[in-house]
């Protein structure tokens, strides 16, 4: 059995478990009780390496990083596009500078790079923070961070086509349930919880974000869960 805590646990009710085998059912009732009592929100998922919700968080660090990378402008935009498109209660650089998580964040997708699939990988940039033990250049207290319409549109892309893919990501990978997901999400991100975002933003667009995206990252293949839903909505209208 395993109890994995969100980060920082005194603060994030969420408790992700992870039961050995079948033979777990009691044990699994007992923590349910002993978790609710203290104020958690228990989830109970299969083994994945990075369990569910720290697929997401990390994948969206990468983003962030492949589209500064690429050339998208700075870092302070790039967060407050990611708040405004997400939900996001800080951007993804923000949230590295003030958990320290640059080095678990690369270690973190180093491994799903080995274990998942071939997108999930440590940015170069990632890897040279941690080498120089540097942080990011973020905005700081009420400043006003300004951007383009053109360069607004194209990070929003990114980062909805990003964001719906992972979480549909994780589905395919049969670990978690669409609701859990959701209530993990919203009890430790700080984000719209994902598939009730796409329920408002509509399955058929989110579908053509995710398959925009994919055709930006090839490696990250259209996960099959979000296709079938697509083509479900499709035949109801």
């Amino acid at each position: 059995m395993v109890a994995h805590y969100f980060f920082p646990a005194d603060r994030k009710p969420v408790v992700e478990l992870i039961p050995s085998t079948g033979k777990d059912k009691a044990l699994v009732q007992n923590l349910f009780a002993f978790y609710k009592s203290i104020g958690k929100a228990t989830i109970v998922e299969k083994s994945s390496y990075g369990y569910a919700i720290v697929q997401i968080f990390e994948g969206l660090c990468q983003i962030a990083m492949m589209c500064l990378e690429k050339g998208l402008e700075n870092k302070k935009q790039i967060d407050k596009v990611a708040c405004d498109t997400l939900g996001l209660g800080v951007g993804s650089f923000n949230a590295l500078n003030l958990t320290g998580g640059n080095p678990i964040t690369a270690h973190g997708l180093d491994k799903m790079h080995e274990k998942l699939m071939a997108w999930l990988k440590t940015p170069a940039l990632l890897n040279e923070a941690v080498k120089y033990k540097t942080n990011w250049n973020i905005d700081m207290k009420d400043e006003v961070v300004e951007v383009p319409a053109e360069l607004n549109d194209r990070l929003r892309d990114e980062l909805l086509g990003g964001n719906f893919s992972l979480a549909s990501f994780i589905i395919d990978l049969g670990i978690t349930n669409i609701k859990d997901l959701d209530l993990s999400c919203k009890k430790s991100l700080s984000v719209k919880v994902p598939f009730t975002f796409m329920n408002e933003f509509g399955v058929t667009k989110a579908f053509e974000a995710v398959k925009k995206f994919n055709a930006r990252h090839p490696t990250f293949k259209i996960p099959f869960s979000l296709e079938a839903a697509a083509k479900k909505w499709n035949l109801g209208d």
